[in-house]
């Protein structure tokens, strides 16, 4: 297991052979975004909530909401309301996705390990690439809140399907 404390990366980094070559067997790492890079929990409750409100929907708890963070968002509502009526399913996410651009990046946690973990596999020159739900301009954002060292070295986000 490799462990990415800052001073772990910093050791490697003064290594002489830390160019050499990547000594894993890995040649690309694929990450999911929620949960495994950052928690974006705060601003998906928010956006739900909102959602949820401007439809005439009373909107479950937090834990219950935290449980969908990762499906589409059609299947979000689904799960919340138990309505699969598609016009509805493209409001919820019309008005999750109007506060989402208000609120998501300031309220998301991008995970302490993420950025020492990036650089080594910089270091390594190991390629990187994101699968989320979300909007890719999404993630894109976070990189004004957080000195996000992933969207400056990510190769590929992939998956993107809002």
């Amino acid at each position: 297991m490799i462990n990415f404390k800052n001073n772990d990366i910093k050791h490697e980094k003064n290594n002489p052979k830390h160019k050499e070559k990547n000594n894993l067997k890995y040649k690309a790492v694929i990450f999911d975004f929620d949960y495994t890079l950052a928690d974006s929990s705060r601003g998906v409750y928010e956006s739900v909530y909102y959602a949820l409100n401007k439809m005439g929907y009373s909107c479950p708890g937090y834990e219950e909401v935290c449980k969908t963070i990762g499906l589409h968002l059609s299947q979000t509502f689904a799960v919340l309301t138990g309505n699969e009526n598609n016009d509805d399913a493209t409001k919820f996410r019309d008005y999750f996705k109007e506060r989402a651009d208000q609120v998501m990046a300031e309220k998301t946690i991008i995970f302490n390990e993420v950025r020492p973990a990036f650089e080594y596999f910089v270091l390594k020159r190991i390629k990187c690439a994101i699968v989320s739900t979300k909007f890719r301009y999404r993630i894109k954002e976070f990189e004004e809140y957080e000195p996000l060292y992933i969207i400056e070295n990510l190769g590929e986000m992939i998956g993107f399907f809002g």
